[in-house]
């Protein structure tokens, strides 16, 4: 979990705050994941790649693609993951254009700006930023993108 102190520290970083207080709204009593509450918090991600400059560019446009290809279906599922199990049982979950992988994709980008934004917070920083990328994608995205070197 990222540090509210060092998000209100940093300029750059102040599009975070609303980000994490819109968290607990994205999960139900029961634990489930509600679809458009979590969408929404996504939506308040995509300013984080405006802030981490133009070479995040495709990253945004990936995500808010799969954003918005969840949102067409959320409508008709308050749980997020509803939305998977109906694509399972149609037989169609492994379709590039549907929404499980779209949700895969968006989990580990998530993980990519976590990941990042750990490593931009720390104090004092050692790297910078562009370490701290290359940092974060060996670990969160690398593995799935076999044909990047």
């Amino acid at each position: 979990r990222l540090d509210p102190r060092h998000t209100r520290r940093h300029p750059s970083m102040s599009v975070l705050p609303p980000i994490i207080d819109s968290l607990p709204e994205a999960e139900s009593p029961d634990g489930d994941v509600l679809s458009e509450p979590f969408l929404a918090t996504c939506r308040l991600v995509l300013p984080v790649f405006d802030r981490l400059g133009v070479a995040f560019a495709p990253a945004k446009s990936d995500v808010s693609g799969n954003i918005e290809r969840l949102a067409k279906r959320a409508g008709a599922h308050p749980k997020l993951f509803d939305i998977c199990l109906e694509e399972v049982s149609a037989g169609t979950q492994a379709s590039n254009s549907g929404c499980c992988k779209g949700l895969l994709w968006l989990k580990r980008f998530l993980e990519f700006t976590m990941a990042l934004l750990r490593a931009l917070e720390e104090e004092p920083r050692t790297k910078a930023m562009k370490d701290c990328a290359t940092d974060a994608y060996a670990r969160c995205l690398k593995p799935y993108h076999g044909w990047i070197s």
